[in-house]
């Protein structure tokens, strides 16, 4: 689950001006799965495309729990130390559990791990299908990190063949940049944390 502290300076280091979410992108891996759809389609439920299951349920109640305890646990971090050292372990160890659950098959890896890069605007990832500038595609992220979900729409900006690449090497594979379409707000603070999380990984890795 996510650590109190860390959240409340992900939020203090989140951009203050929106125009400038570009410059704010990362290169990780994560999961991606998606569907071409048409202009018609857009207001179509993303379940439809994504269904939830028990799993998925269980992560986004944990998410929303972690919502709803971050002042609790803010106040206890300002008056005792020890009692809030002792709640972050018991948060990481279910944090722990929740991703060894959430961890999918090995052909659920194989079809759907990619290198992305993202940013509060749109993402970038690697595929084998070939999809048309200015098309829209329904998309679903899964961040390796924590597990955390984002469904929503997205334009695609361009589609090019990859070459260079460590890990595509077979000239099948195409980058595809896209930037998000009614992303809502909370998605785009869940993706703003994202960025400043594996930033901080970054740094620490560096030092």
């Amino acid at each position: 689950m996510p650590d109190s502290t860390d959240n409340q300076s992900d939020k203090d280091s989140l951009p203050a001006d929106a125009n400038r979410r570009e410059f704010y992108r990362v290169k990780d891996r994560g999961l991606i799965e998606f569907y071409p759809i048409e202009i018609s389609d857009q207001s179509r439920n993303l379940e439809e495309y994504f269904p939830d299951n028990p799993l998925s349920n269980l992560l986004q109640q944990l998410q929303h729990i972690d919502k709803q305890n971050r002042v609790l646990l803010q106040s206890i971090a300002e008056h005792n130390a020890e009692v809030i050292g002792y709640l972050k372990g018991i948060d990481k160890k279910i944090d722990l559990l929740a991703q060894f659950l959430s961890i999918p098959s090995q052909t659920d890896l194989d079809n759907n791990l990619t290198e992305i890069d993202y940013g509060e605007g749109g993402i970038s990832f690697i595929t084998d299908k070939v999809l048309k500038a200015d098309s829209f595609i329904a998309i679903k992220i899964t961040f390796l990190s924590n597990f955390t979900i984002i469904k929503t729409l997205a334009r695609v900006l361009c589609c090019q063949p990859q070459t260079g690449n460590k890990y595509y090497t077979d000239s099948k594979y195409y980058r595809v940049s896209s930037e998000f379409h009614q992303l809502t707000e909370t998605q785009r603070q869940l993706i703003a944390q994202q960025v400043i999380k594996v930033q901080q990984a970054e740094r620490r890795a560096k030092s």
